[in-house]
């Protein structure tokens, strides 16, 4: 259920769930009647004859634009310094950054205390909590405290090298978030801040 509402919000040109938290609201708000999904069949154009016509992907944001002007100072250092020292493009990790917490910026639980409903923790909202959905990449990746920008974006660095990012970024930004939809959505975020992944 959860591939089709990301498949239909993908259709319809609107941003599926970037994390666990999003997806809930979502099918929250399906389940009480306050949002509202398009039907697949009036989002796929026919063709002369009555097939169906090629659907053309959605344009990603701008690539190189180098538009980072979104990212707070401090977090652009630490995604720049994580990225140099565990040899990573700092606008992947930027990109994880915006996804999971708007650079920190977000209300939403376990940004700045506790945790989210999946155990994740911190502005790069790393798994922290032993036995939940995120399980506890902290205990391995993380050093200091995961609501710390200073400590989470190079424990997130961390997670992405010991996931195979020098062999494949997908591969690693899959491992942090086990969907497809967030893989593109953190890469588009990372060519629009400049990067070319």
């Amino acid at each position: 259920m959860i591939v089709a509402i990301a498949v239909l919000l993908t259709l319809s040109g609107k941003q599926p769930p970037a994390n666990a938290t999003e997806g809930r609201q979502l099918l929250a708000g399906l389940f009480n009647g306050n949002t509202r999904l398009p039907r697949l069949a009036d989002l796929l154009p026919i063709a002369p004859g009555g097939g169906s016509a090629p659907t053309p992907a959605p344009a990603p944001p701008q690539s190189g634009s180098g538009d980072s002007g979104d990212i707070p100072g401090l977090y652009r250092d630490l995604y720049v310094t994580a990225g140099r020292d565990y040899r990573l493009p700092w606008t992947v990790l930027a990109g994880i950054g915006k996804v999971e917490s708007d650079h920190g910026r977000s209300q939403l639980p376990g940004v700045h205390s506790g945790s989210n409903s999946a155990g994740a923790c911190g502005p790069m909202q790393i798994g922290c909590v032993p036995g939940s959905a995120a399980g506890n990449s902290w205990a391995t990746y993380g050093r200091g405290s995961p609501y710390s920008p200073g400590d989470a974006i190079p424990a997130a660095a961390r997670y992405l090298v010991g996931h195979g990012a020098h062999q494949s970024i997908d591969q690693a930004i899959y491992g942090y978030n086990h969907s497809s939809a967030y893989v593109a959505n953190v890469k588009g975020w990372a060519r629009r801040y400049g990067g070319t992944v």
